[in-house]
């Protein structure tokens, strides 16, 4: 099987051709750069993102500040924005004490 992917990690954007056989990768083609390889090899075995979002907070300030996953999430994760928004707790302005 030949996965087609361009890749991200740079911005010259290169073609990567990954060729796989019963699940693993046989070559990766197409990269002009050592990023390139890690990146197909990555979004062909373990895809992961970063996901955004915002989150309301009782700062009267600041109503609502932007968030992010770290470490990546499996791209196959279910992005409850709900739960995530349940996860952080900003009940107080960051200089208070």
């Amino acid at each position: 099987m030949k996965r087609e992917l361009t890749c991200i990690s740079c911005p010259l954007g290169c073609q990567i051709s990954v060729e796989m056989e019963d699940g693993n990768i046989i070559s990766v083609t197409g990269n002009t750069c050592p990023r390139g390889e890690r990146y197909a090899r990555q979004e062909v075995l373990d895809p992961r993102r970063t996901v955004t979002s915002t989150v309301e907070t009782e700062d009267s300030i600041h109503r609502r500040l932007p968030v992010k996953t770290v470490p990546e999430i499996p791209k196959d994760y279910e992005r409850d924005k709900e739960a995530m928004r349940h996860s952080a707790c900003f009940n107080r302005r960051c200089d208070s004490t």
